[in-house]
């Protein structure tokens, strides 16, 4: 220990004397360090982290699959179908979603909510924390109106007061009785996503929506069978959607995907993580390099002091230890000012990164991160100092001494190891720039992309309705007319008007489009993407009218007027690259229709 203490000492007062040189290495190391650390606590919580369910490695999900897209939602009756038949998973449930107004004295807040099978806390091996969840019998029909309230709600509505549980609530004009509360955080991941709620309620199907098959909304998670694995569920229910298919043309061409959820959760972000992984470890290996090549190069300066250390009889190996004593204190140096970027860093990713992906969401330096620093740190110092040591050690003292100098130079292996190094940081470096430059480049041309609409000076905000209010009138009658009018009427307000979903939202409802006169399997025809808008919309969105005509206020009322629907360019050069769309019909049912009236830009 003493012995080790000295040579510490000995390594500081030698990398003092070269101040600007130990300065540069310390700056190398630090960034790529850092860098290289931060990264790691992102793939360390979203690839490594272990899922807070009994048991994880037996959950899976369950994907529709189509000629169009591999991981869609499932409607109500192919999946009572599915959890009915299925022998490989033993307890397949669904999610739904939605939003709410939880009434509260004489206030009303706005509540998401989602709807699942009852069974599906039982599956995740969730307990509440007060009162119950829910049971088999909570799915019935005529069961009580209940619901569960996540840990979030339970605080800040309610004052985390146990005595909530047993009593009602107003959600939506229904009156529900709370039976329990979720533990804090409760959550289940899905795919890129995390399927939270405010408040739970069990999945409940009217006789109508429990025959429809085309209306594809649920998510769908189950825990497999002991003994059976995820290729043969997959298998299992392969065949079984076939069967229905055979059975129900209108959904033909659909299958399904099952996948583990611990790597369905990790699969859209595992790719882009490991990448980055990548590039900040080539910045590292730089790093390295260079302070591999500064220690040569003090090496080099250094000759006659090692070539006087030889011939007293200094080991080879001695000289290599003095040299990675050096780089050691270089690397922990550099490590302590990394931790201090990677804090920055860890905190950039998490509130950057997870809006994208909630899986990065509270990231943080913990003890698996500060073992890979550590670890990341010692691969440095072996490499920025046994391999200039090891060179340094070998030259001749001879040549040295003969020179009478302090500063022999650089002798012809050094040279030759030194411009290696060289070579090795320009490639790296190569690769970088090439990689950042595309990138750079796919990022400004997506910035100067015309979104399709004007921006400057466009405002949103999202409404959620109660259908309680407006049980005599429609929405639009009761809710969404006076609204818009009060908008207009307000100081520089010049338009307003209304869609169920903003662009770049994501994805909204979308189906199969069947045109007049066309046969053929639904699934294997486009797929286009709807939103329900007022006519309004497209002059206030700045949305040019290209060909044909918009719709006006009074053909949106009315049940007895045909549906006119004003389409895109993209559809209508997708579907029409040969004529007009405007006049086109496709189907809404076996027997009715949709008119195409205009074209509008994209």
């Amino acid at each position: 220990m003493t012995d080790l203490l000295r040579e510490i000492r000995i390594a500081v007062r030698s990398l003092a004397r070269t101040p600007v040189v130990s300065a540069a290495a310390v700056v190398s190391l630090a960034l790529g360090l850092g860098a290289t650390t931060a990264v790691f606590s992102a793939v360390s919580a979203a690839l490594m982290d272990g899922m807070p369910f009994a048991e994880p490695d037996e959950l899976v999900s369950v994907f529709r699959t189509t000629p169009h897209f591999r991981s869609g939602p499932f409607a109500p009756a192919n999946f009572l179908d599915l959890r009915e038949q299925s022998e490989t998973i033993e307890s397949l449930g669904a999610v739904g979603y939605g939003t709410g107004l939880l009434k509260l004295s004489e206030r009303t807040y706005q509540v998401s909510t989602r709807t699942l099978s009852p069974d599906l806390f039982g599956t995740l091996g969730v307990g509440a924390t007060h009162g119950r969840l829910f049971q088999s019998d909570d799915e019935l029909a005529d069961a009580p109106a209940v619901a569960v309230l996540s840990d979030e709600v339970f605080r800040s509505r309610f004052g985390a007061d146990p005595a909530i549980v047993g009593q009602t609530i107003v959600l939506d004009g229904d009156v529900r009785t709370v039976v329990g509360v979720l533990p804090p955080d409760f959550r289940i991941p899905h795919r890129t996503r995390y399927l939270e709620s405010d408040i739970w309620l069990p999945l409940r199907f009217e006789p109508e929506e429990a025959e429809r098959r085309r209306s594809n909304y649920l998510l769908l998670l189950g825990r497999l069978v002991d003994g059976r694995s995820v290729t043969e569920a997959e298998t299992e229910l392969v065949g079984l959607m076939a069967g229905i298919a055979e059975i129900y043309p209108d959904i033909r061409g659909e299958s399904v995907r099952v996948g583990s959820m611990r790597a369905e959760s990790a699969g859209p972000i595992r790719g882009p993580l490991l990448m980055l992984l990548g590039a900040v470890a080539l910045v590292l290996l730089i790093a390295t390099a260079n302070v591999a090549s500064l220690m040569l190069a003090r090496g080099a300066q250094r000759g006659h002091e090692i070539a006087l250390r030889t011939a007293l009889g200094a080991t080879r190996r001695s000289i290599v230890r003095t040299v990675f004593t050096e780089s050691s204190v270089l690397a922990a140096v550099g490590v302590a000012f990394a931790f201090l970027i990677a804090w920055v860093g860890v905190r950039l990713i998490g509130n950057l990164g997870a809006q994208l992906y909630p899986q990065l969401e509270g990231l943080g330096l913990d003890a698996r991160v500060f073992g890979f620093a550590i670890l990341a740190t010692a691969f440095v110092a072996v490499l920025a100092g046994v391999l200039p040591g090891w060179r340094i050690s070998g030259a001749d003292p001879q040549d040295a001494l003969r020179t009478g100098s302090s500063r022999s130079g650089v002798s012809r292996t050094q040279n030759r190891f030194l411009k290696g190094l060289v070579v090795a940081e320009l490639a790296a470096s190569a690769v970088l720039l090439i990689g950042a430059g595309l990138l750079i480049s796919a990022f400004l041309g997506v910035m100067d992309r015309d979104p399709g609409f004007e921006t400057e000076s466009l405002l949103t905000m999202e409404v959620n309705i109660s259908p309680a209010r407006y049980e005599d009138v429609t929405v639009d009658e009761g809710f969404a007319l006076p609204a818009l009018n009060a908008i207009r009427a307000l100081p520089g307000v010049e338009e307003a008007g209304t869609t169920s979903m903003i662009p770049y939202a994501g994805w909204g409802n979308n189906f199969n489009i069947r045109y007049e006169g066309v046969i053929g399997d639904d699934t294997q025809l486009p797929l286009t993407e709807t939103r329900v808008v007022s006519p309004s919309y497209f002059n206030t969105m700045g949305v040019s009218l290209v060909e044909g005509r918009l719709f006006t206020e009074r053909e949106v009322q009315g049940d007895e007027l045909p549906t006119l629907v004003v389409v895109n360019q993209a559809l209508a050069r997708r579907d029409f690259s040969d004529g007009s769309a405007v006049g086109e019909r496709f189907h809404t049912s076996d027997t009715t229709f949709a008119e195409i009236i205009g074209v509008v830009t994209d």
